[in-house]
């Protein structure tokens, strides 16, 4: 395992290699970190990723902290399975077509949650938004979290999200307790965000990696855009 330069509390950053150190020790290494109520850098279909436990309010403050998050801004995550997506709440009917076509994948529903979680993940909202994700290595480390991780991008507010380990922001990394580096992202456009309206039909919240062509093929027609940066998750 490597280690970056220290960060501002004295320490360094581990960092571990997905081919070179084998997914046994990068899952070891997660598993310590979130048990630290550590930040993570993780891989995704689309991007680098910040990990916590979901369930973790300490580590989700540092995370809010560490991006400079508007407390209205929600916090997307990633399950580990549908049956831990259905632990937040259920999938509503109207979305269920689409998640079989497309988990998993880039697509984040939202969903009412049925219990009680933390309040920055619905941000000022009433749902969560949630994928199941196309990285294997993603639903583990979701899988050691207890079933669900965030997923918000790992750049600093304002900055572009990384595809690769080399774009990270040496601030960021300075402050995380675990990098995860498995090589290039597929970059490209975010998860796709979708929710379903009072009347019962889908809603894009936010474009992305799947196309509202391919939602209208499957629901028969052609899902509402609402209105630009209301809603979006990253």
């Amino acid at each position: 395992m490597g280690a970056l330069t220290g960060d501002t509390r004295g320490r360094s950053t581990p960092w571990v290699r997905l081919k070179a150190d084998g997914r046994r020790a990068v899952l070891r290494a997660a598993a310590a970190a979130f048990e630290r109520h550590g930040l993570v850098v993780f891989p995704t279909e689309t991007f680098y990723g910040l990990a916590v436990k979901a369930t973790d309010d300490e580590a989700i403050r540092r995370l809010v902290l560490l991006k400079a998050r508007e407390a209205t801004k929600p916090i997307p995550v990633i399950a580990a399975s549908r049956a831990d997506v259905e632990r937040i709440g259920p999938v509503p009917a109207a979305l269920e077509q689409v998640v079989r076509a497309f988990w998993p994948g880039p697509l984040t529903v939202a969903i009412t949650p049925a219990g009680n979680w933390p309040e920055a993940l619905l941000g000022s909202g009433r749902d969560i938004g949630v994928r199941v994700c196309g990285h294997t290595l993603a639903r583990e480390l979701a899988a050691l979290a207890g079933g669900v991780i965030t997923a918000t991008s790992a750049n600093l507010g304002g900055r572009p999200a990384a595809a690769r380990t080399d774009e990270l922001d040496p601030e960021l990394v300075r402050q995380v307790d675990l990098v995860i580096d498995a090589g290039p992202c597929q970059g490209g456009l975010p998860s796709t965000v979708v929710a379903v309206t009072a009347s019962g039909a889908l809603e894009v919240r936010r474009p992305g990696a799947v196309a509202a062509s391919e939602l209208a093929r499957l629901v028969g027609y052609t899902p509402r855009l609402r209105t630009a940066g209301a809603g979006a998750r990253r």
